[in-house]
């Protein structure tokens, strides 16, 4: 390699970058026979097979090189590019500079990574455009792992968290929240499995002020102390259970269920609460947090938040992935320790329930809707921010932070 002294981090932009070029100037001392716009014609001139006509030619393209590296091809197949090119009459200077591109580009591989697939995850950590779809390829990898190791998975997880100003304490939020899973089945019949886990605390993740959480809907007798949104479940409802934790949260659980996606359920809660949260920074808040924790295999979750304009600090929320493998309460603060490597956006999608609507959970703004009816809230004018994560890791907690006020 050009010098072992420099970090992964140094060589691997400079590399691949040499490489894309050398493999540019390849193509273009090709194309003195017939234009090469394309990868067919690429394939058409070099006689390629197709794959490798449209792999060379997308990395030789690529407007953001370290997102394609994905698509650089192996040792064989690269030798049979070059050796075409030299057959075609490309210059044996340009053939000869592009194989040592691509040697140190698999020096890169052995020295640094041991694997391409390794260094794909590699290259995806430095946060550069288009790693996301390196990402997207493991997250549903693990998908599909999990689904098998746990039995159980979810078309979609769900996460609305509304908030407005406490009408009889304009120092606190009221809240509602709608919460649980779309399309559940299992691959396995052995146990119960928990929906939901739900918590109110501060900032620092102490409870000083427990919430007075009460469900949106009357108790169901099957399910007497779980806020079952009975309308909006699948039929017949399921059976759940609620049980408190010595920490504070309350986990939902549903009971053993036939097996297979016949036996497909969606399973949805809803509950309200005032007072229960502060809306200006103090000593135990600076800033609001909502957190979906995902530890159930789901194709999507859908994080959303409401409120009305002006109950947070004019500033674009954030959105983090924390890790929960070591088992600490996700609500602790200082947990650089456990940030993933995700990233993912929040988009503003307006205001309003109607803005609500998508593929992903069917009957959406309407629910929402009875719930703002049920509560006597008006959720016209409410601002709505969403997360969404394709194949969201599991365990992790998504977290959306929104910074507090200062108090008037």
């Amino acid at each position: 390699m050009a010098s072992t002294s420099e970090s992964f981090e140094q060589l691997a932009p400079r590399i691949i970058q040499q490489l894309r070029s050398s493999l540019s100037t390849v193509i273009e001392a090709a194309s003195s026979t017939g234009p090469i716009r394309k990868a067919t014609d690429l394939e058409r001139s070099l006689k390629l097979p197709t794959t490798l006509a449209w792999k060379v030619f997308t990395v030789a393209q690529a407007e953001a090189p370290l997102a394609n590296v994905g698509n650089i091809p192996g040792p064989e197949a690269m030798n049979r590019f070059f050796a075409a090119a030299a057959r075609h009459g490309v210059p044996d200077h340009l053939v000869a500079a592009a194989r040592s591109a691509f040697a140190e580009f698999e020096d890169l591989v052995k020295v640094h990574a041991e694997t391409r697939a390794a260094l794909d995850s590699m290259i995806s950590g430095l946060g550069h455009e288009g790693s996301n779809r390196i990402d997207l390829q493991h997250k549903r990898a693990a998908f599909k792992a999990y689904s098998h190791i746990w039995g159980v998975q979810a078309r979609t997880q769900l996460s609305c968290f509304i908030f407005r100003p406490s009408r009889g304490d304009p120092s606190r939020l009221d809240f509602i929240g709608i919460r649980g899973l779309i399309g559940l089945w299992r691959l396995r019949r052995e146990v119960s499995w928990v929906i939901s886990s739900a918590r109110v605390s501060d900032d620092d993740g102490k409870i000083r002020r427990p919430a007075r959480i009460r469900p949106i809907d009357e108790p169901d007798p099957q399910s007497p102390d779980v806020s079952v949104l009975r309308e909006f479940c699948s039929h017949p409802i399921p059976e759940f259970r609620s049980v408190p934790t010595e920490s504070g949260f309350i986990n939902t659980l549903l009971e053993p269920t036939t097996i297979g996606a016949r036996s497909e359920v969606t399973c949805l809660l809803g509950d309200t609460a005032s007072e229960a949260m502060a809306r200006y920074r103090d000593d135990h808040n600076r800033e609001h947090g909502t957190q979906s924790y995902v530890r159930t295999p789901s194709e999507v979750l859908i994080h959303d938040v409401m409120f009305p304009p002006g109950t947070f600090a004019p500033t674009e929320p954030r959105v983090c992935v924390y890790g929960d493998q070591r088992g600490v309460d996700p609500a602790v603060p200082g947990r650089e320790c456990d940030l993933l490597a995700m990233r993912e956006t929040v988009a503003h999608l307006g205001r309003g329930v109607a803005v609500l609507r998508t593929p992903d959970v069917p009957r959406y703004p309407e629910m929402v809707r009875y719930a703002f009816e049920r509560t006597g809230w008006d959720g016209d004018h409410f601002d709505v921010y969403r997360c969404r994560v394709e194949y969201p890791v599991m365990p992790s907690s998504v977290v959306m932070q929104f910074d507090l006020l200062e108090a008037p």
